[in-house]
């Protein structure tokens, strides 16, 4: 008895499969179809969330507490506008503060630069988010770190105020206020 070779049905079968993947990577690409799921659910405040929004604040969540908040992070750029480079250590890191030092180079190039460093403590403000503050002849400097991801990159973005605009950590136009990136 002969068997029947059934090769030529699953080749058409295969290439049926792969016609609808494309068909629906072109309607997905194009918007005519979505697969969010978009139907609304009611809070205990009475607030409409979309499952997606719930989904996205749980993740967020989720991701927020797995940073690794401890580390180098670095920032370099070399250009017509001068050179810049910055490292911020992140040590000792508790649920309530953070250890740190900045160092930092600006100028027209690598040879030609001012410099400035910071180091201490700062206290943990909100989830993921720290402030150190020093006040020195009743005037308050302040040097806030806010840390994040992007896909599986961490960053930490610096922010400074200081009264009269002038940073006291740092020589003429240093600054350390810019977005880091953790070193691997």
């Amino acid at each position: 008895m002969k068997k029947k070779n059934n090769s030529g049905f699953l080749i058409g079968l295969l290439i049926g499969i792969i016609i609808m993947l494309i068909i629906g990577i072109c309607l997905l690409a194009t918007g005519t179809i979505s697969l969010k799921n978009e139907s609304k659910k009611k809070t205990a405040d009475n607030k409409q969330v979309t499952n997606e929004e719930k989904i996205e604040e749980e993740i967020s969540e989720e991701t927020s507490t797995n940073l690794i908040i401890e580390g180098t992070y670095t920032i370099t750029s070399e250009g017509e506008t001068g050179y810049y480079t910055s490292t911020a250590n992140i040590t000792n890191y508790t649920n309530s503060t953070i250890e740190f030092s900045i160092s930092t180079a600006k100028g027209i190039d690598k040879e030609h630069v001012n410099i400035g460093e910071v180091k201490g403590t700062a206290k943990k403000t909100n989830e993921n988010e720290y402030i150190f503050e020093e006040t020195e002849n009743g005037k308050t400097s302040k040097i806030i770190f806010k840390f994040s991801h992007k896909g599986t990159s961490q960053y930490l973005t610096i922010e400074e105020e200081y009264p009269d605009y002038i940073n006291p950590y740092a020589g003429h136009g240093v600054y350390f206020a810019a977005e880091y990136q953790k070193e691997l």
